[in-house]
């Protein structure tokens, strides 16, 4: 992907590695930023969370992002990265669109740029469409309170990400079907998800075997902070569209997806974050291990030897997903 972005500029395999880990870089110092944008914004005037505490959950989850257990994935030439950086803007574009009540032109225009953006960003990697269960949330709450104008935009922003997944599968079925056999004879006719099946064997419950317990060990941790994070926003509305998100997330990587790139994938997602960043600042300390100051430390202190561990298995060229 990088090398056809940066051919027209140079030839040069090492030029380009090095100009698409500095893209990556830069889009992980704006995800970073990003993250505390959309935590001000999303949280800000909620009840029990004065401005102070705010600005301090909003700084550590700037930080953990830093730390993210995508290690060297958000470094060498990969695409979490630029989708990660993608859906968070698209985050805080819809949150800020819907502060306003999509009543003025500037939130329309926030409201469509975060469907363009999600849409953008599926392109990169295609676990972003499930943003699409935003637009649907946001169409069954405007539907609940006969917010016809939110429906509509819902509806249309929802159709701009629909309108990439078709284009994904257009595109490739008309270059090469009906010469590709299987592919192009599979139901979804879906190039992904074909060769994802025929090649990886992914599928529900295709990668429960004895062989493959080590990678759910690896996965056991962020597996086990999404989890958390799920049972502790449970009952925070604002982020309702964006914890459903989740859900199925979850769900997909536990049961269908390789279980182990839970670590690099995961970082399109800000709810673990947000969880971390929480129970670490709390004004008391939890009585519950799992949602403790301590359990908080000992998962950053997790992130931080996993980049190594895993640096060093992607060198030695057993890259851990």
């Amino acid at each position: 992907m990088f090398h056809y972005f940066f051919r027209a500029s140079t030839q040069n395999i090492y030029d380009t590695l090095a100009l698409s880990m500095l893209v990556n870089l830069c889009c992980h110092l704006v995800s970073c930023i990003l993250i505390f944008m959309l935590t001000v914004k999303v949280f800000e005037g909620t009840k029990n969370i004065s401005s102070n505490r705010l600005h301090v959950i909003a700084t550590a989850c700037s930080l953990l992002c830093i730390i993210q257990p995508s290690g060297i994935f958000s470094t060498v030439v990969c695409a979490e990265s630029i989708s990660q950086m993608l859906c968070y803007l698209g985050l805080y574009s819809r949150v800020a669109a819907l502060k306003m009540s999509l009543r003025t032109s500037k939130s329309v225009f926030l409201y469509l740029l975060s469907g363009l953006l999600f849409a953008t960003a599926f392109g990169f990697r295609s676990n972003c469409l499930l943003y699409g269960i935003l637009y649907l949330y946001d169409l069954y709450g405007g539907l609940r309170k006969a917010h016809f104008s939110k429906m509509f935009w819902a509806i249309l922003s929802g159709l701009i990400i629909l309108s990439a997944l078709i284009l994904s599968l257009y595109v490739p079925y008309a270059e090469y079907c009906p010469l590709r056999g299987e592919w192009c004879a599979s139901s979804t006719k879906s190039l992904v998800s074909f060769a994802q099946k025929y090649y990886w064997n992914v599928g529900f419950l295709n990668y429960f075997t004895l062989g493959n317990i080590p990678l759910f060990i690896i996965a056991f941790p962020q597996l086990l902070v999404i989890l958390l994070s799920l049972i502790y926003f449970h009952s925070f509305e604002a982020i309702r569209g964006e914890w459903l998100v989740t859900v199925v997330y979850l769900f997909l990587q536990i049961f269908i997806m390789h279980v182990q790139i839970v670590n690099r994938v995961s970082t399109f997602l800000p709810i673990h974050f947000w969880f971390l960043a929480f129970i670490h600042s709390g004004d008391n300390k939890s009585v519950v291990f799992l949602y403790s100051q301590k359990f908080a430390r000992y998962v950053i202190l997790f992130w931080t030897v996993w980049i190594f561990v895993q640096a060093g298995l992607f060198g030695s060229f057993l890259p851990p997903a």
